[in-house]
């Protein structure tokens, strides 16, 4: 990002997929799909480039010396045996390809969305084997199989593009909890090994302050502000039925929990779960950030929330209009002119999108999140990008937007306005035929 002076400009360079060329995207064959290929973007590492763990070693808890008791790890437990696979490791390979549990399994983390799945990699008489693509959707991790190539979603719990469109994963129950409750539950589990054949500084969180402001590195197609951003829940799902249980509500409300989801009647014994029926069959929960648990399930309810109209401070998404949008080919040397002397497509060019904010509430708007869509000539989303306003620079930054010592943030006045502005390179931007605008967040 890089700010002009104005208060809410906004000013994002926006690369387009390199090879993007039809339904070919970083060398993964895209048909057939069920989600937009303008909604895939890149991560940044290349296929692979996050390393898939396969075959993985294991140490006991005693030899387990690297974990502190308050890390994070996903548990894998049945009769016979008990995994850890601590966060810490899967925050830089996101897949271990393993055997638990007497079955192949899949464990994933996308760090982004704060979200570990575990899933059966049994196809019918196919036992697949899973990389990660460096592609997302929703934020979410994107995984490829390595047989078929197709990019399967880890929150939809689906492939989404490539031969295999269309196909289930079994969601394996499993447990994200401390290591130290862990350790007192299973003393006998096994811990994955941070000899893992790769040089990576398993000490470093390389997310760390990621979950603590309500900044997204990559864009959802919407936006629910009936929790913030950020919170922690665990998701809940039971035959069509979704509800979200915000984890600080969970704890505060004590243990066991009973609830009605649709037409069942499920227990939570803790905040980690597990989450059962009353028949005793473990319903497979995810914990995510409420953000990505909302993209993904659209319909979710919430646990002691109703109304989805207002977040905590009170705005909502219609406090905020875009009016006076102009667009412009411009040249590389002089974009912040915007003098529309560019040529379109061309090497050298890039494609300038500007208008005006205007708060049209009674309370001052400090963060501002804008979706910028380009579309082709059938309406379908090309390519997306999400644009932020002053304040929520400030976010990325660690500061408050909210801070009254601040001098360098200064909110939108009531029934004030302000200026953004977007900037794409356009060497390699796809051949769109109009844009659009629009807020997907106000605070």
């Amino acid at each position: 990002m890089y700010p002009l002076a104005t208060l809410a400009t906004v000013i994002l360079i926006a690369l387009a997929p390199r090879g993007a060329t039809g339904a070919n995207l970083w060398g993964f064959d895209l048909q057939p799909r069920d989600i937009p290929i303008g909604a895939i973007v890149s991560g940044g590492p290349p296929k692979d480039g996050i390393p898939a763990l396969d075959e993985p070693d294991f140490v006991t808890a005693e030899k387990a010396a690297y974990l502190d008791e308050h890390d994070l790890v996903v548990g894998l437990a049945d009769a016979s045996e008990a995994k850890a696979y601590p966060l810490r490791i899967l925050n830089w390979h996101e897949i271990v390809n393993d055997r638990a549990v007497g079955r192949a399994v899949a464990v994933t983390y996308c760090p982004l969305t704060g979200s570990a799945v575990v899933f059966d990699r049994g196809q019918g008489q196919e036992e697949l084997s899973f990389g990660v693509s460096g592609l997302l959707y929703q934020s979410n991790l994107l995984m490829f199989d390595r047989t078929s190539e197709s990019l399967w979603s880890q929150l939809a719990g689906r492939a989404v593009a490539g031969a295999r469109t269309g196909t289930p994963l079994e969601v394996v129950p499993s447990t994200v909890t401390t290591w130290k409750e862990w350790k007192k539950i299973h003393p006998t589990t096994r811990v994955l090994s941070k000899a893992t054949g790769h040089e990576r500084n398993y000490s470093r969180d390389p997310y760390e302050g990621y979950g603590a402001n309500s900044a997204l590195m990559f864009p959802v197609h919407k936006r629910d502000l009936r929790l913030p951003v950020k919170e922690l829940v665990l998701g809940v799902t039971v035959g069509e039925t979704s509800r979200a249980y915000p984890l600080p509500a969970l704890a505060e409300a004590g243990f066991p929990v009973h609830d009605s989801v649709g037409n069942a009647t499920i227990t939570i014994a803790d905040v980690h779960g597990p989450v059962r029926l009353d028949d005793g069959t473990v319903v497979a929960g995810t914990i995510a950030y409420w953000f990505a648990w909302a993209a993904f399930n659209e319909d979710t309810e919430v646990w002691g929330l109703a109304s989805p109209e207002s977040d905590g401070s009170g705005h909502s998404l219609s406090d905020v209009s875009v009016s006076d949008v102009a667009a412009c080919w411009d040249s590389f040397g002089n974009f912040f002119l915007a003098a529309g002397n560019g040529t379109p497509f061309g090497a050298d060019s890039v494609f300038v999108l500007g208008g005006t904010l205007n708060n049209v509430s009674e309370r001052p708007v400090h963060h501002v999140v804008l979706l910028y869509e380009l579309l082709g000539a059938d309406g379908e989303t090309l390519y997306e990008q999400e644009g932020y306003n002053r304040a929520a620079e400030a976010l990325l930054d660690g500061q408050s937007a909210h801070s009254t010592e601040s001098t360098s943030v200064q909110p939108i006045a009531p029934m004030g306005s302000d200026t953004f502005r977007m900037i794409f390179f356009s060497e390699e931007l796809p051949k769109f035929s109009s844009q659009r605008i629009s807020v997907v967040e106000v605070h």
